[in-house]
């Protein structure tokens, strides 16, 4: 998949795709996704640049209830990742998820060590209630003792055909924060969504989102 938009100028540099100037405002051309999915009866591996399997939201606006992302999604968790990801379904209700990829946003990492990935999915019976745990842990500085941790907690739960609540719940923290004067960092935050199927072309929606950046 690929953007071009003056939104795109944020990921840019983030993935290597250079920006540029017209008219006086910024554009620029992000491929978010770029990857080989290859599956075998329970069992898929994805290769490539893709999305991280981290909170509820996703890159593309159009996917979620809001064009807007929330400020948790924006700033604790990974969204997109170079690596593989492979996916297990263990039965029709319950997977499991593990890989590893080369750092939060990279093509190339700062440093050589790899980044882990994992996490599982869990469906009820009736399809009404989804829960999903996920990680991700590893370096991020050019000498690789910065280890960064973040986990996210998302249960998806369907009242009725037309009512679903979501509650996502991400928490971090990174080793010997330089800015800190080596001191570990850590943040957490809680989001919220009540969302309102109105017709089939019309649904209303409602995000509660609660932040806390400790040591910045």
């Amino acid at each position: 998949s690929m953007m071009f938009s003056a939104i795109g100028v944020v990921a840019a540099p983030l993935v290597g795709v250079s920006a540029f100037q017209f008219g006086g405002q910024s554009y620029g051309m992000v491929i978010p996704q770029a990857y080989a999915e290859v599956a075998v009866n329970n069992l898929s591996v994805k290769l490539g640049h893709f999305a991280g399997i981290l909170d509820y939201e996703v890159v593309p606006g159009p996917m979620n209830p809001f064009y807007s992302h929330s400020y948790s999604y924006g700033y604790t968790v990974p969204q997109l990742v170079t690596g593989a990801l492979a996916d297990s379904k263990v039965s029709d209700q319950f997977s499991v998820q593990a890989g590893f990829h080369r750092g939060w946003f990279m093509f190339v990492d700062y440093n050589n060590e790899l980044d882990f990935m994992g996490g599982f999915k869990w469906m009820s019976s009736s399809k009404r209630t989804e829960i999903r745990y996920a990680l991700s842990h590893g370096a991020q500085d050019f000498a690789g003792v910065q280890d960064r941790y973040a986990g996210s907690f998302v249960l998806t739960h369907k009242f009725t055909d037309r009512f679903q609540y979501v509650l996502v719940q991400n928490t971090g923290w990174e080793e010997n924060f330089a800015l800190l004067g080596g001191q570990d960092a850590e943040w957490y935050g809680v989001n919220q969504y009540f969302l309102w199927k109105l017709n089939p072309k019309w649904s209303a929606a409602v995000r509660f989102e609660w932040m806390r950046d400790d040591d910045g």
